[in-house]
């Protein structure tokens, strides 16, 4: 690295200044744009092609042979036009999100038949006027992205037209400072990709390590001493002895909520529980209420605190304890402890997706009826026993989401330095 050296105004406020030798192109002075349109159909004239789609792109930073991309047919005038080469700058067009428009991918290596599919464009840089890799790091810049976006049009699905992606600004060094900087880019964010992946991969272990520590507790308790028998449920293997197996609705009461949607509102009333609040094991509070005349109309009824709320709809295994009293909405159901700690028993919820997973009704979404959601089968250990299993597993979950929050918090950082990196290298901000 060296000085920036002697530096101009861009005249572009996310650019800044640029180096004096710089200058501010529009894509289309320095590259082809070809917006394809080629989906997966059949011709009279079948021509057996690949295509490189939206989630090739969105996916995978490099376009190549690795990549399983769908086999389809094309003419032979969509082959001539839309064939992807080496350098080539593949870039989503359109998108529900407008922030997943201008995900952008370098073609890497040729493929034989490969060509670009339906909501993608390719940028071919013009030979001697743009480096393929710079422009790739260029298209992962902030404020290029933000070009993009506000050039995006839509309602449900925003787009960018041709002429949108052609009048992007782009700094742009001489060819062989184009060169460098790709080549510096791609060493050190590979550098960081890497470990990213690794911190992202030790978070995976760490999930992992937290299920089976309460797999274990739960199902096996924290006396290793105990014999264990035969609990005649192959997801729950065997238990210690002298443990009971029963089902849910034996040691608690089943609380399926109201079929009407109740109104609601911002400031007063009862808390109002989705799946959203369900990411938190114990709910103190939410952002989101309902009246008493609310309750009234819609017929809602209150589930009291110390309730274990589970999830009965799509995705399973997702349990918390209200301390407050609240209203849940459809997509959820309760149990209401008699003879179970509710923190042990959520515990156990969250180790019995397999049992949700087996008893779900399979329509447009999975669903678990009331009648099998009150035949969770439960391991029952003493009274006080559940309580100590609670205990530690709430100081062992603790413990790993410190970690994993330690993880997140270095991954971001590495996330906003890279972010960062490319800026500075694609602006001049700094030099080789």
């Amino acid at each position: 690295m060296s000085d920036k050296g002697v530096m101009q105004e861009s005249g572009i406020e996310w650019v800044g200044e640029i180096p004096q030798e710089w200058k501010i192109k529009r894509t289309k002075n320095i590259l082809i744009l070809k917006s394809s349109n080629v989906d997966k159909k059949t011709y009279k004239e079948q021509q057996k092609v690949i295509l490189c789609n939206y989630v090739d792109v969105y996916y995978n930073d490099t376009i190549n042979s690795s990549i399983a991309f769908m086999k389809s047919t094309a003419s032979m005038l969509e082959i001539n036009k839309f064939h992807l080469q080496v350098g080539d700058v593949v870039l989503t067009k359109d998108s529900e999100d407008p922030c997943d428009i201008a995900v952008s991918a370098y073609v890497s290596e040729e493929i034989d038949n490969l060509v670009c599919g339906y909501h993608l464009a390719i940028m071919q840089p013009k030979q001697n006027s743009l480096n393929g890799k710079f422009l790739f790091w260029a298209m992962q810049s902030t404020g290029i992205k933000e070009q993009f976006y506000r050039l995006a049009n839509g309602i449900t699905r925003y787009g960018l037209k041709k002429r949108d992606i052609d009048s992007v600004l782009l700094p742009l060094p001489k060819i062989l400072e184009q060169q460098k900087i790709a080549k510096y880019l791609n060493h050190h964010c590979a550098k960081l990709d890497k470990v990213i992946a690794l911190k992202q991969q030790q978070i995976k272990t760490l999930d992992a390590l937290r299920q089976s520590t309460i797999y274990q507790a739960v199902t096996k308790g924290l006396d290793d001493s105990v014999p264990l028998v035969n609990s005649g449920v192959e997801w729950l293997g065997d238990i210690p002895e002298g443990w009971k197996r029963t089902k849910a609705k034996h040691v608690s009461d089943v609380f399926i909520p109201q079929r009407n949607k109740p109104l609601i509102n911002d400031d007063t009333g009862c808390y109002w529980v989705t799946m959203e609040n369900m990411k938190n094991p114990i709910i103190l509070k939410t952002d989101k209420f309902i009246s008493s005349d609310a309750q009234q109309k819609a017929g809602s009824k209150v589930l009291p605190k110390l309730s274990v709320i589970a999830s009965c709809v799509g995705t399973f295994g997702i349990a918390s304890v209200n301390i407050v009293d609240v209203i849940i909405n459809q997509q959820l159901q309760a149990y209401r402890p008699v003879t179970i700690n509710p923190y042990y028993l959520r515990y156990l919820i969250t180790i019995s997706k397999k049992y949700f997973e087996q008893v779900c009704t399979q329509t447009t979404i999975s669903y678990v009826n009331g009648d099998k959601f009150e035949c969770l089968p439960v391991l029952l250990p003493p009274a006080k026993e559940q309580q100590t299993i609670a205990t530690y597993l709430d100081q062992e979950t603790q413990r790993l989401n410190t970690l994993k929050e330690n993880l997140n918090q270095q991954i971001n950082t590495l996330q906003a330095y890279k972010k960062s990196l490319i800026y500075e290298m694609v602006t001049g901000k700094k030099r080789i």
